[in-house]
């Protein structure tokens, strides 16, 4: 059960890391002209996205393999 609910969460957490760089790609590209340093924080904030959700992914699988 925990395992499956990690590989959901790293499924979504993929999702969100995916429209983090969209998003922060979109936003940056018309505030900065070099499109190297656009991303460059780009993927920065998509890397922060994907990590954050994938450890709430697991404490959330922790917790549920707890109480079970």
């Amino acid at each position: 059960m925990n395992i499956a609910v990690f590989l959901i969460g790293a499924l979504f957490s993929s999702i969100a890391a995916i429209m983090a760089y969209l998003i922060t790609y979109s936003e940056y590209r018309h505030h900065y002209t070099e499109n190297r340093l656009v991303i460059k924080n780009s993927l920065i904030s998509a890397f922060i996205t994907l990590s954050v959700f994938l450890v709430l992914s697991l404490l959330v699988s922790v917790i549920i393999n707890k109480i079970k």
